[in-house]
Order: structure tokens, then C-alpha cells, then sequence
């Protein structure tokens, strides 16, 4: 898997990753987050989202997943940026559904590690 050095991002969504990670690896078991899609590939305009793939090391309640979702939406507004989350745990990425859809193989593929 790539890593960040791999993509070029603007100062304000370097910022805004480096505060998301913060945020949020102190509340949650974070096991990895993946920057995905047309960002990741470099093929993104002014108008794409940068996709982000959170991945917990244990399954979270529907509250928890929207307070990650909450938090990012908090870095969107404070930082200027348009990132949009998957908030999925580890067992249910690599052998659950998520597994055998075609996502799977993009992210895996082109996924960046943050």
C-alpha cells in the first residue's frame, strides 16, 4: 500500500489529517486510516471528496461510528476540506462483506496509508 508521500494534498488537508488523527486515535482503537479514490489515484478536481477508510480494531456502536463521523465533520468545516469517512471495523474489512466487494480491491489497490 502506498503512503502519503505517494499523493499530493494541499496544506489545509495536510492539517486537517494531522488533527483527525489526533482526534480521534485518543477516543477510538484506530487500527489504520486509508485515503481512497480519486484523491489517492490522483484524478481529483476542485470538486471531488477525499475518501477516507477508518478502520477500528474492534467493532463500534452506531453512536461511536457517528462521533468519528461527527469529528470529521468538525476538521471539514475548521479546515476547509470535503472528506468523506468509512467507518468500518477490522474482521468485517478483511473477512466480512466488505471483503468481496469490488471497493475492496480499489482501496487495497490504491489506497494510501495516513
Amino acid at each position: 500500500m502506498k503512503t502519503i508521500e505517494n499523493v499530493k494534498l494541499k496544506k489545509n488537508q495536510y492539517k486537517a489529517i494531522g488533527e483527525l488523527k489526533k482526534r480521534i486515535i485518543v477516543k477510538f482503537d484506530i487500527k489504520s486510516i486509508i485515503l481512497f479514490g480519486s484523491v489517492a489515484r490522483g484524478e481529483s478536481d476542485e470538486e471531488s471528496d477525499a475518501d477516507l477508510l477508518i478502520v477500528t480494531t474492534k467493532k463500534l456502536s452506531r453512536l461511536e461510528r457517528h462521533k468519528i463521523t461527527d469529528i470529521v465533520f468538525e476538521i471539514n468545516l475548521s479546515y476547509d476540506t470535503n472528506f468523506s469517512t468509512l467507518v468500518i471495523d477490522e474482521d468485517t474489512w478483511t473477512s466480512g462483506v466488505f471483503s468481496v466487494l469490488s471497493i475492496y480491491e480499489e482501496i487495497t489497490m490504491d489506497g494510501i496509508l495516513l
